[in-house]
């Protein structure tokens, strides 16, 4: 049985969901990037209420598989314009994934060991 967060309610990840892998992109607020950064949206906001169809994604992690996509995202949403993209190659080991919503997001549901901040960098232009 996967460790998987104690917050996680049944059903998630998502049976769609497959083991995590490739190139991902992902908004942080440190550099280098720390365990922190990759929270997910309900532990980010713990009193907003989710309803059903939207707790697993809430629970997830969200991030990019391509770079003009994340940009594109950060520069809609005034509170993200700080953020600095990392990039990461992910590796099945840190949990599952699965598309959502827009062409290149997929939300990432980490394991409750998983350390992703080790294999994400900030990028260069980023610093």
């Amino acid at each position: 049985m996967a460790d998987w967060p104690e917050f996680y309610p049944e059903n998630t990840p998502p049976s769609k969901a497959v083991a995590t892998e490739g190139t991902s992109f992902r908004l942080v607020n440190e550099h280098p990037p720390t365990r922190g950064d990759f929270r997910s949206t309900y532990e980010e906001y713990p009193n907003r209420k989710f309803n059903q169809s939207a707790i697993a994604n809430a629970c997830g992690t969200s991030q990019f598989r391509e770079l003009k996509d994340i940009q594109k995202k950060r520069q809609l949403f005034p509170p993200l314009r700080n953020k600095k993209i990392a990039v990461g190659e992910l590796v099945p080991t840190l949990g599952l994934t699965m598309k959502t919503f827009e062409p290149t997001h997929h939300t990432v549901w980490y394991l409750k060991s998983a350390q992703p901040q080790i294999i994400f960098e900030v990028l260069k232009e980023e610093i």
